[in-house]
């Protein structure tokens, strides 16, 4: 691995690292999942860090891909990026 790529990488895992915090802050309950409940109660603070949701269950729906009625760590980070 070159020093170009390792730079890379590190900023890579930054990134994730800081969608993780978001999304473990999301997730009240721990289970590694977001509910539709636990989405809409983290609402406010989501808007606090820029995105912009006019319609909470619309998002919800959107970044629920697989349609489990949760969103995921990965399906979280799809939608951010």
């Amino acid at each position: 691995m070159s020093k170009a790529e390792f730079k890379y990488l590190l900023q890579y895992l930054r990134e994730y690292t800081n969608y993780w915090y978001v999304f473990d802050q999301i997730d009240t309950s721990k289970d590694r999942r977001v509910s539709k409940a636990e989405f809409a109660q983290a609402v406010p603070m989501l808007r606090e860090r820029g995105m912009k949701i006019s319609d909470p269950e619309a998002i919800f729906n959107k970044i629920d891909t697989n349609h489990g009625g949760y969103i995921l760590f990965d399906e979280f980070c799809h939608y951010v990026i």
